[in-house]
């Protein structure tokens, strides 16, 4: 008998793949060149190595950004996630018939 579920966040309940859809539209930044970015950095932020603040503050200097130091960029990315609404609905139906948790290995500050 299952006793307990546990879910991803990634990829399983949220899709990621538009996360900068916003900053680049607000910036006018190419989606591909700070998806470049991001690839170089990501072995970084995923160890805590760097953080979100500090990805952030190398898209400012790598892009030439101005008025951007106070752009609450975690804020942004979440706004992007797109809920994946098959799983969604599977938790829902869930819901006070076994216990449920999520598991994620997403950066610390979003």
């Amino acid at each position: 008998m299952i006793k307990q579920i546990y879910f991803d966040f990634g990829k399983v309940l949220v899709d990621y793949e538009r996360v900068f859809q916003t900053v680049c539209s607000n910036f006018s930044i190419e989606s591909s060149d700070i998806w470049q970015l991001y690839k170089e950095l990501d072995n970084d932020l995923s160890i805590g190595k760097i953080t979100i603040v500090d990805f952030w503050q190398q898209c400012i200097e790598k892009f030439n950004l101005k008025d951007a130091q106070n752009y609450d960029l975690p804020k942004s990315w979440v706004s992007d996630y797109d809920i994946i609404q098959p799983i969604n609905d599977l938790i829902y139906s869930l819901e006070n018939k076994i216990n449920m948790g999520i598991i994620s290995n997403i950066h610390g500050g979003i």
